[in-house]
C-alpha cells in the first residue's frame, strides 16, 4: 500500500466519474484523481516556481530535468520517449507561478513508461552533476573569427518570442504593473538577463522547488489506480516534508494609473499604428463570484464582433483589431485590453471612447440575447468537449492543479454544468454592469502601455550586444577562451556521442504486441454520389459539412475573400451584429474555408448544431449563403483590417507556415492553389485593398462568385450523428438542398504555376524559419509506410541534434505526407547558412544509418502510435474523407502500416539518392531577419519584405535595397 492517504472525494457527473484528493504521509505532496471511463490517460506533476529574476531559471530547468535523470542516464530520455511512445500528449510547460509535466496515452503500459522516466527526471536529474546540461539549455558562449557569440536553446527562443511586441509589451508591462512578485518577471528568460545564471543557483532552485512537498499529482482516466499510487509512492521515497515552501509574492495594487511607451521594433508611426495594452487590476484568485463572472464579462464586451464595446472601438477606426482577456493565472487577476495597429495621434481620443462607450453600456446594461448568445456557446462547449487536440484530462487537469496550489478546491474545474448554471444565475446584466464598474470604470488601479515606434531598434540592440561581447572577449585572457572552447567540445562530443548500450537500455519500451494488430478503419456510409454519414456518439450533436464543388471558378482572390466575410455580413432580414449572436446561438461551429486535395477544389463549410435546433440552424445558413448583402461595401472593411492584423501577428510568431507553405507551393500544384488561396498572395491583396480603399469593387465580386458557389449543383455534404436522427436530418437537408439555386458546374480551371523557389521574406525578427522540400512525385519516389519510419528518425533524433541541440534553434519539424511532400522546417533559428548546411548532409546521415534492432522497432511503434491519436467521431469521418479524396484506399492504409513493421535498415538507407535529388533542387525558403538574410543574400532568388510599408511591423530599411529588383 502507498503512503497516499484520501481525504477529499466529490462526484463529477459531466465526466461520470469520482474525484479524489490524496495526501503523502511523509512528503505532503498532493494528487488529485480523476477517475473515468475515458481512455486517454493523463499523468501529470507540477511545481510552483516562482521566478526572482528575469534569468528564466524556471524555463530553463523545465527543459535541463529531461536530459537524463538517475535511473535514465540518457542524453535525452525526453527524445528517446518521443521516438518510441504511442502517447498523445508529452510536454513540459512553465508558467508564470507553475512548471507542469503533462503526459498522456491511450496505452496504459505506455503511460506507466512515461510516469517512470518523467517522475526520475524531476527529482532526481543530471543536471546537478552534468554542468554541460546548463550550457546547452540555456546558454554558453562561443568564439568564430575572434568574435564572441552567445548560443542556448532557451536564449535562442526567447530572442524569438520576445521578437513578438505583443509578448515583449505585455513583459514589460507585467514588470512595472507587478513590482516585487513573480509575476513582475519573465518566466521564460529575458536573452540578457539568462547571462546571469550560473550552475550555483541553478542547482539550489531546483533543490528547493522540485521537492515532493511542493509538488501536485495529477492521474485521470481510466486506470487501476492502487497499481499508480505505489509508483508515485516509490518515486518520493527518501524524502521528507518540508515546511519552507516557496510563497506567492503579493505586490500591492498601484494607487495611481501608470502609462509608459516602450521603444521597439521597425514602424512607421505616419502610416502604421502600434500594438498598445490596457491592463486593471482586478479579484483575488480567492475571489470565488469574481473568477466565476470576470471571463463572461470579457467576452460580452469584446468576444465578438458585436459585443457592445467592441463594436463602439472599431467603428472609429482608431484599432485595426482588439481583444479583452480574463488573466486568472495571475494574482491579483486582471482584465487585459490587446489594441493592433493604433496611432499615436489616435492614443487620447482611444482611451476617451473606452470610457464613454463603457458608460453608455452600464446605462442600457448588456442585451438579454448577448447573454443568451454567450451561455449557448459555453453549454454546447461542455456538450462536445472538444479541447483542440489537448486531452481533455490534462486541459481541466492544469486548472485544477493551479487551483489546488492557490488553496482552492481542485475539483471545481471539473464540475462544468455545475459552474455553467452558477455563473448563469450570477451574470445577469445589473450584476456585470456592477463588475464593469467596480474592475474598470471606476478602478484607477491600471497600466497603459504602447510601442514607440523605432526603425533602428534591432540595429541598436545589435550594436549595443556587439560592444558587450567585445568588452567582454577583450578582457578574456587566453584560458578564458580555452575554458570556452573546451566547454563547446564537450557539447560537441555530448551531442555526438551514443549514449552507452546499458544506459540505453534503462529506457522502458513497448513492444509490437501491445499494440492492436491494424489500424482502426471506418466505412462511411455513402448514400448517393453527394452524401456521405458516419454514425457517431455525439451527445446529441450533428456534425454537417456542406463542400461546394469550385474547380471552375475564375475569380479565386474573391473565392478566397467569400470565405473570410460569410457570415458576418448584414442579410436581407438581420444585421450584421444579429446574425453574429444569431449564429452563436444556432450553431456550435461555424467556419468556411477552402480544401484542395487531389486537383479537385472545395469551398468547405463546417457546422454543428444540436439536433432540436437544426431548423433555425438550416434556415439560418441559407440566409447567410443566399441573402447576405455582399454588395454592401462598407461592412468589408471589419473583415480586411481584422484578418490583416491577425497575419501581422502570425507571421511574427509563427513564420514556419508561412516558410512551409511557401516550400510546398513550388513543389505541388494543390499547394500552389492553396497559396493563391490563402497564402502570401492573398494577403497581398488584402492590404492592397485596405491600403486604396476599393472596398466597393471586392464586394462586387464577391456577390458574384457567392451566386456562382452557393447553388445545388455543386453541394457534397458530410454527415456525422447519433443514427436515430439520420432519417429526420436527412429529410431537413435534402429540403435545404433543394432550395438553393440549381447553378452549373463548368469545366475545371487550370491549376496555377508552382512558386519560385530559394526565396526570402524578410520579418522584423531576431530569428529565422527555414525550411527545405519536395514532392514525391518530382523525384521519382513512390509513398510507403517506411517513409514515415524516416522522418521519425530525421525529426526525432538527426536533425534534433543538429538543429535544436548543435545550432540553437528552438525545434525543428520533418514531414512526410501522403499527398506526396516532404521536407524540413527549423524554428526559431538563429541560424541560416548553417541550418541549410545541415539539411545537405541528411543525405549522407541516410546512407549510413546505424541503429540497434530495439532502436529501430521503437521507431515503428511511434510511427503506429500516430495510428492511435485519439479524435472524436466527426474528426475520423473528416479523416476517413480525406484519404477518400486523396484516392488513399483501406487496403492502401493496411500495406502502410505493414510497410512500417517491415521495415529495415536496407530499406532506409535506400532512401539517401532520392534525399539528395531532394536537396540538390533546392526548393528553400527563410522567413526571417533582414540582416540575416542581407548577409546570406547570395543564397536567394527572390526576396522581400513580407508586410506592407503601412504597417508596424514594417520598415524601410537600406536591406531592402540590398536585395536589388527582388520580389516575391
Amino acid at each position: 500500500m502507498s503512503q497516499f492517504k484520501k481525504i477529499e472525494e466529490r462526484t463529477l457527473e459531466d465526466f461520470h466519474g469520482q474525484g479524489y484528493l490524496y495526501e503523502h504521509s511523509t512528503t505532503g505532496a498532493k494528487l488529485i484523481h480523476i477517475a473515468c471511463d475515458d481512455d486517454n490517460k493523463s499523468f501529470m506533476v507540477s511545481f510552483r516556481t516562482l521566478p526572482e529574476s528575469n534569468n528564466g531559471i524556471a524555463h530553463i530547468l523545465e527543459h535541463s530535468v529531461l536530459c537524463g535523470s538517475k535511473k535514465f542516464p540518457v542524453k535525452e530520455p525526453f527524445v528517446d520517449l518521443l521516438r518510441s511512445s504511442v502517447n498523445t500528449f508529452l510536454n513540459a510547460m512553465t508558467f508564470s507561478d507553475k512548471t507542469v509535466y503533462p503526459v498522456a496515452s491511450r496505452n496504459l503500459r505506455d503511460l506507466e513508461n512515461l510516469m517512470d522516466v518523467y517522475l526520475d527526471a524531476v527529482f532526481h536529474p543530471l543536471l546537478h552533476e552534468d554542468e554541460l546540461i546548463l550550457k546547452q539549455e540555456g546558454w554558453h558562449y562561443e568564439i568564430h573569427d575572434d568574435e564572441l557569440s552567445v548560443n542556448g536553446v532557451v536564449y535562442n527562443e526567447m530572442r524569438g518570442a520576445l521578437s513578438s511586441p505583443d509578448m515583449a509589451l505585455g513583459n514589460e508591462a507585467d514588470k512595472i504593473f507587478y513590482p516585487g512578485s513573480q509575476y513582475g518577471f519573465n518566466s521564460g528568460g529575458d536573452p540578457a538577463a539568462i547571462l546571469d545564471l550560473d550552475q550555483d543557483e541553478f542547482v539550489a532552485f531546483h533543490k528547493r522547488n522540485y521537492h515532493p512537498s511542493n509538488a501536485i499529482f495529477l492521474l485521470y482516466g481510466d486506470m487501476p489506480i492502487e497499481p499508480m499510487l505505489e509508483r508515485i509512492d516509490a518515486a518520493l521515497a527518501g524524502f521528507e516534508r518540508l515546511e519552507d515552501l516557496p510563497q506567492l509574492r503579493l505586490s500591492p495594487n498601484p494607487e495611481t494609473p501608470i502609462r509608459f511607451r516602450m521603444p521597439f521594433a521597425p514602424g512607421q508611426e505616419e502610416t502604421g499604428g502600434n500594438p498598445a495594452l490596457l491592463c486593471y487590476r482586478a479579484n483575488p484568485r480567492s475571489d470565488e463570484e469574481a473568477t466565476l463572472a470576470l471571463p463572461i464579462l470579457a467576452y460580452a464586451l469584446c468576444g465578438p464582433d458585436s459585443a457592445p464595446l467592441k463594436h463602439a472601438i472599431m467603428e472609429t477606426g482608431y484599432v485595426e483589431d482588439m481583444s479583452l482577456s480574463y488573466r486568472n493565472f495571475l494574482n491579483p487577476c486582471n482584465l487585459l485590453f490587446n489594441f493592433y495597429g493604433v496611432l499615436p495621434q489616435d492614443e487620447e481620443l482611444l482611451f476617451e471612447k473606452i470610457y464613454t462607450a463603457l458608460e453608455e453600456i452600464c446605462k442600457t446594461g448588456f442585451s438579454q440575447k448577448l447573454l443568451d448568445a454567450i451561455f449557448s456557446k459555453i453549454s454546447f462547449s461542455i456538450r462536445e468537449a472538444d479541447n483542440g487536440g489537448m486531452p481533455r484530462g490534462l486541459v481541466h487537469g492544469i486548472s485544477a492543479i493551479g487551483d489546488l496550489h492557490d488553496g482552492l478546491s481542485p475539483f471545481t474545474a471539473f464540475e462544468l454544468s455545475k459552474q455553467l448554471e452558477q455563473v448563469r444565475e450570477l451574470c445577469n446584466s445589473d450584476y456585470l454592469v456592477e463588475l464593469t464598474r467596480r474592475y474598470i470604470l471606476d478602478n484607477q488601479a491600471y497600466i497603459y502601455a504602447t510601442i514607440e515606434a523605432d526603425g533602428q531598434y534591432y540595429a541598436k540592440r545589435e550594436a549595443a550586444e556587439r560592444e558587450r561581447l567585445d568588452a567582454i572577449y577583450t578582457q578574456m585572457t587566453e584560458a578564458d577562451k580555452a575554458e570556452i572552447e573546451q566547454i563547446c567540445e564537450g557539447l560537441k562530443q555530448r551531442r555526438e556521442t551514443p549514449d552507452a548500450p546499458e544506459a540505453a537500455a534503462s529506457i522502458p519500451h513497448l513492444e509490437l504486441s501491445d499494440l492492436p494488430e491494424a489500424p482502426e478503419i471506418l466505412d462511411l456510409e455513402h448514400d448517393g454520389e453527394s452524401r456521405v454519414f458516419l454514425e457517431g456518439l455525439c451527445s446529441g450533436i450533428w456534425y454537417q459539412d456542406f463542400n461546394f464543388i469550385v474547380n471552375d471558378i475564375e475569380d479565386r482572390f474573391a473565392l478566397a475573400v467569400l470565405t473570410e466575410v460569410l457570415g458576418r455580413l448584414s442579410s436581407d432580414r438581420r444585421n450584421r451584429h444579429e446574425i453574429d449572436l444569431d449564429t452563436m446561438i444556432d450553431f456550435g461551429r461555424f467556419n468556411s474555408s477552402i480544401n484542395v486535395r487531389n486537383g479537385q477544389t472545395y469551398f468547405q463549410i463546417e457546422t454543428s448544431f444540436l439536433v432540436e435546433k437544426v431548423d433555425d440552424a438550416l434556415a439560418l445558413l441559407r440566409e447567410i449563403l443566399l441573402d447576405s448583402q455582399y454588395t454592401d461595401h462598407h461592412e468589408y472593411v471589419l473583415p480586411f483590417t481584422q484578418l490583416y492584423a491577425q497575419y501581422q501577428m502570425m507571421a511574427l510568431n509563427n513564420g514556419h507556415r508561412i516558410a512551409i507553405d511557401e516550400v510546398q507551393s513550388s513543389c505541388g500544384e494543390d499547394e500552389a492553389l492553396l497559396r493563391e488561396l490563402s497564402g502570401i498572395p492573398f494577403f497581398d491583396g488584402i492590404d492592397e485593398i485596405i491600403e486604396t480603399n476599393d472596398y466597393a469593387q471586392i464586394a462586387k465580386r464577391v456577390a458574384n462568385v457567392a451566386k456562382q458557389v452557393f447553388v445545388s449543383s455543386r453541394l457534397l455534404q458530410n454527415s456525422c450523428g447519433e443514427r436515430e436522427n439520420k432519417e429526420t436530418i436527412y429529410a431537413k437537408l435534402e429540403a435545404f438542398k433543394k432550395s438553393l439555386p440549381t447553378g452549373e458546374l463548368n469545366d475545371p480551371l487550370l491549376m496555377p504555376e508552382l512558386n519560385s523557389t530559394r526565396s526570402a521574406y524578410m520579418i522584423p525578427s531576431e530569428v529565422q524559419y527555414v525550411a527545405l522540400g519536395g514532392h514525391l512525385s518530382n523525384i521519382g519516389l513512390p509513398w510507403s509506410g517506411k517513409l514515415l519510419v524516416l522522418t521519425k528518425l530525421l525529426d526525432r533524433s538527426y536533425l534534433w541534434n543538429e538543429i535544436r541541440v548543435g545550432g540553437g534553434a528552438y525545434g525543428c519539424i520533418c514531414w512526410a505526407q501522403r499527398s506526396g511532400q516532404i521536407g524540413f522546417v527549423s524554428y526559431r533559428d538563429p541560424k541560416l547558412k548553417q541550418t541549410l548546411d545541415v539539411f545537405a548532409t541528411i543525405p549522407d546521415f541516410i546512407e549510413q544509418i546505424e541503429l540497434s534492432d530495439r532502436e529501430l522497432l521503437d521507431l515503428k511503434i511511434a510511427c503506429l502510435g500516430d495510428y492511435l491519436s485519439q479524435r472524436s467521431d466527426y474528426q475520423k469521418m473528416q479523416l476517413e474523407i480525406q484519404y477518400e479524396q486523396l484516392g488513399f484506399s483501406h487496403e492502401d492504409r493496411i500495406a502502410e502500416w505493414n510497410d512500417i513493421i517491415s521495415t529495415s535498415l536496407e530499406d532506409l538507407r535506400a532512401y539517401a539518392p532520392y534525399y539528395r535529388q531532394l536537396i540538390d533542387a533546392q526548393h528553400f525558403t527563410v522567413v526571417g531577419s533582414p540582416e540575416m538574410i542581407n548577409r546570406h543574400q547570395e543564397l536567394f532568388d527572390s526576396g522581400r519584405m513580407l508586410l506592407s510599408e503601412g504597417s508596424f511591423y514594417m520598415d524601410e530599411m537600406d536591406a531592402v535595397d540590398e536585395l536589388d529588383e527582388l520580389n516575391e
